[in-house]
Parts: structure tokens; C-alpha cells; sequence
């Protein structure tokens, strides 16, 4: 099981710039606009990975840290999260109260190292993450809880597994859950 975890987060990092060329090319076609290549992230982390570290002399360590932490536990996320098989061997780990603890902790470290910076865009950067998450997070637990208290549990795999079973994918309340959840992943990602 620990190779479909695998597989599935190295689709996750090879694919998810490939949803970021799409969104912005629908973005450029219902503009009436040409727009770049689906494939232009691509060949932009391609240059960013070529170019030149450069780093203030005003920062620590937390700032070269940072990305490494934030990286780590996105991958962390992406391999516990079911994507394409319910694994049930990782059921102790997948918990919705451990994954939001893991997005905080994600979210606790950019915006530590924004305001590590010592500069105006840095401090502005950080106290636009931190409202995001004032207002994200809650809601995404009040979503995440919703749908607990129908399986009466707080394991995801058991979720999914019951919600698919007892084939409850038109309850009123599943798609109010649905609908803030689609709100939050506006808000999270900065649409």
C-alpha cells in the first residue's frame, strides 16, 4: 500500500501545475484573450529551479527553512490524503483533526517566514495569509465535522468508505458541506 501512496503523490506534484496552466488558459479563453501554453508552469519552475538563491541579509534561519518544512508536509499531506484507492492500511494516520493541524503548521511557517523578512511586503503578505486563515480554517472544520458527525468518525477513510456505501451523496446537509467546501478551496487558493 505504500507504493500506491507513492504513486499518488508523485501525480500530485507532477500534475498540479498542469491544473494552474488550465485555470489560467479557461481564465484567457473566456477573456477572449490567447493566453500562454497549458504547459507554461512547467517551463517556468524549470527557470526558477535555474536560477541564482538569493536571501536578505536580514533573515534567519526560519526563512531558509521554511520552504523545505512547507514542501515536506504538502508531500506529507498528499500521501496520506485517498486520492484514487481508499487505502485502509493508513487509517490511523488520516485523520481530518491531524490534517487541519498539518495545513496550520504548513500555514504557520509561510507566514513566519514572510514577516522574518523585516519588510513592509513581507509583514503584508503574512496578515493576508493569517485573515485567509481566520476565515478558512473554521469553516473547513465545521465542513469536515459535518460530514463526522454522519459516519461518527473523524477518519477520513472511514468517511469516504460510508458516504459511499450508504449512498448518501444527496443529503441536504452533504451539499451545503459541499458548496462551503468548494467556497474554501476558492479561498485557499487565492480566487
Amino acid at each position: 500500500m505504500l507504493v500506491i501512496a507513492i504513486i499518488q503523490t508523485l501525480l500530485f506534484i507532477i500534475i498540479a501545475p498542469l491544473f494552474t496552466g488550465v485555470m489560467k488558459w479557461i481564465k484567457c479563453q473566456l477573456q477572449n484573450r490567447k493566453g500562454p501554453s497549458i504547459y507554461q508552469p512547467y517551463s517556468n519552475l524549470n527557470k526558477l529551479f535555474r536560477k541564482e538563491v538569493l536571501i536578505a541579509t536580514t533573515t534567519s534561519k526560519i526563512f531558509r527553512l521554511a520552504p523545505y518544512i512547507i514542501f515536506s508536509v504538502n508531500v506529507f499531506i498528499c500521501m496520506i490524503v485517498p486520492l484514487f484507492f481508499v487505502n485502509t492500511s493508513t487509517e490511523a494516520v488520516v485523520d481530518i483533526i491531524v490534517l487541519m493541524g498539518l495545513f496550520s503548521l504548513a500555514r504557520f511557517f509561510l507566514t513566519l517566514s514572510g514577516m522574518d523578512t523585516g519588510t513592509a511586503f513581507g509583514g503584508m503578505g503574512s496578515s493576508r495569509e493569517m485573515l485567509i486563515s481566520v476565515i478558512a480554517e473554521p469553516a473547513l472544520l465545521i465542513i469536515f465535522f459535518s460530514l463526522s458527525m454522519i459516519t461518527m468518525s473523524t477518519n477520513l477513510v472511514t468517511i469516504i468508505n460510508y458516504i459511499f456505501s450508504h449512498n448518501l451523496l444527496l443529503q441536504p446537509s452533504l451539499m451545503c458541506a459541499a458548496f462551503g467546501f468548494a467556497l474554501v478551496a476558492l479561498a485557499e487558493t487565492g480566487r
